[in-house]
C-alpha cells in the first residue's frame, strides 16, 4: 500500500516562497493544476461526483441486482442493475457509480416497506 507523501513546513515554506518570486515556475505549476482538473472532468462522464475506481460488487449486491428490481426509476437503474449484476456473477469489475446507483435502490426499496 502506498502512503501519503506530506511535505513538511519547510517544504512547505520554500514552495510558498518560490511561488511568490519565480514566474515560471508558478506559470508550469498553474499549467500542470490545470491539465489534472481537465483530466478529471473529461473522465467523469456519470452523473456522480468520481473520485474514479473500479470494483467487484458485494454478494448483497450483486443479489439484489440480479434477483429483485424494486426501487429502480429510470433507466439508468435498470442498466446500473444489469451492469452490477452481471460483474458479480462473473466476478469482474464494474465502476462504482454503477454500485451508487444500485445501492440508492436498495434504500429505496427499503423504505418501501415503512408506512
Amino acid at each position: 500500500m502506498r502512503r501519503q507523501w506530506y511535505p513538511s513546513r519547510g517544504e512547505r515554506k520554500a514552495f510558498a516562497i518560490r511561488m511568490r518570486e519565480d514566474q515560471e515556475f508558478r506559470e508550469a505549476y498553474q499549467e500542470r493544476k490545470a491539465k489534472r482538473a481537465a483530466k478529471r472532468i473529461a473522465s467523469s462522464a456519470y452523473d456522480y461526483p468520481s473520485a474514479g475506481g473500479e470494483f467487484v460488487p458485494t454478494k448483497q449486491q450483486g443479489l439484489f441486482a440480479t434477483f429483485d428490481r424494486r426501487g429502480t426509476r429510470s433507466q439508468e437503474d435498470e442498466e446500473a442493475m444489469e451492469i452490477v449484476g452481471s460483474a458479480w456473477s462473473t466476478s469482474t469489475k464494474c465502476h462504482h457509480n454503477y454500485i451508487h446507483r444500485v445501492n440508492e435502490c436498495m434504500r429505496r426499496a427499503d423504505n418501501s416497506y415503512e408506512d
